[in-house]
């Protein structure tokens, strides 16, 4: 039986990394009967509605192999503490430095990378992935980041694993009953609290709402988080509007599945949206990873940092791509697939 330990962000309740938690067990247990897998780390939000189970300090040790699964990101937040540097330290690097040191296979599969300002998770970085069997980074930036560091391995570039999520597996479950209505999902965080309210509610006040074919739905991509949507809801039309209780991903799938339009602040919400072919408009906090996905899908134009945006340039961004789906090229499919068969080449190869 082989022991694989898989490592990624799934310490919290967060839609997008989740999604890889579930997508990267079910294509390593469809396959591969003869693995039992384990997780560095798991919430117990990712306990319950995933069962997984997590590795034992004396249990790293008997691994056969580690996968940095797609979720995980080997950066910093901005203006991270030292504090939340050991933290991450502790979360994703010393298991691949048991890993590494032990000589078993380590796989990165469609991770992120940089900015690593701290010399210490850069030295960790460098050193688990010089030991590394196969690299896959997400995007170019991330290629660039470690090479910049010191990575000598090859590496390959590939895209966001979530987009080898098809929408026809949601949309049945979830009819749109109102065909003549238009459907925003306004997605809501928290982040960026004041600037969400007097720049993009504000936009949408002065445009969208004057139309009464769009209704909305308000929603939160972390258990908790719905609390916060109750700080904007008197501000939407009240009988154009539902509110959506988030609880697990597959629900939020569908409701992505459903929506015309996607107004989010946050990264995987909005590449679901474009996976799906939605209208989607990107006003992120902390954005550099956001920024990359939508200038590496061919819509730069959709993704704009809440810091630098107005109230104007918001009502303008709304009314120009209102009505305007992402297609996502063919191209950029092909890459996200190709970390699925990376994922089952290295297992197969243990």
């Amino acid at each position: 039986m082989k022991k694989i330990l898989i490592c990624g962000a799934t310490h919290g309740t967060n839609f997008g990394d989740f999604l890889f938690a579930k997508l990267f067990e079910e294509t390593i247990k469809k396959e591969n009967k003869d693995v039992k897998l384990y997780f560095t780390h798991a919430s117990d939000f990712f306990e319950n509605k995933l069962k997984l189970r997590v590795a034992t300090w004396k249990e790293l040790f008997k691994m056969d192999a580690l996968i940095y699964m797609s979720g995980g990101f080997f950066g910093q937040s901005p203006n991270e503490s030292l504090k939340e540097s050991m933290i991450g330290f502790k979360i994703y690097y010393i298991s691949g430095i048991i890993t590494a040191l032990r000589h078993k296979p380590i796989a990165i599969i469609g991770t992120g990378a940089g900015p690593l300002d701290r010399w210490f998770l850069r030295r960790a970085v460098v050193y688990i992935l010089n030991r590394a069997s196969v690299i896959a980074v997400r995007d170019i930036e991330s290629y660039d980041y470690l090479v910049k560091y010191g990575v000598k391995k090859d590496m390959l570039v590939t895209s966001d694993t979530a987009q080898v999520i098809r929408k026809k597996t949601y949309e049945g479950n979830c009819n749109n009953d109102n065909l003549n209505k238009i459907k925003v999902l306004v997605h809501f965080s928290g982040i960026g609290r004041e600037a969400y309210k007097d720049k993009i509610v504000a936009a949408l006040q002065e445009t969208l709402f004057l139309d009464d074919k769009f209704e909305y739905i308000l929603a939160a991509d972390q258990v908790g988080f719905s609390n916060r949507i109750d700080e904007i809801v008197d501000l939407f039309p009240k009988d154009r509007t539902t509110v959506y209780k988030y609880d697990e991903p597959e629900s939020l799938l569908k409701v992505i599945s459903l929506s015309n339009v996607i107004i989010t602040a946050k990264l995987h919400v909005g590449i679901m949206g474009c996976t799906f072919g939605k209208s989607v408009l990107s006003f992120p906090r902390h954005a550099e990873k956001i920024i990359r996905y939508y200038r590496d899908i061919g819509y730069p134009e959709r993704c704009l940092p809440i810091e630098d945006l107005n109230k104007e340039k918001a009502k303008e961004m709304i009314i120009k791509y209102a009505n305007k789906n992402i297609i996502i090229g063919e191209d950029v499919l092909v890459k996200a697939n190709k970390n699925l068969e990376i994922l089952k080449n290295f297992i197969n190869s243990i």
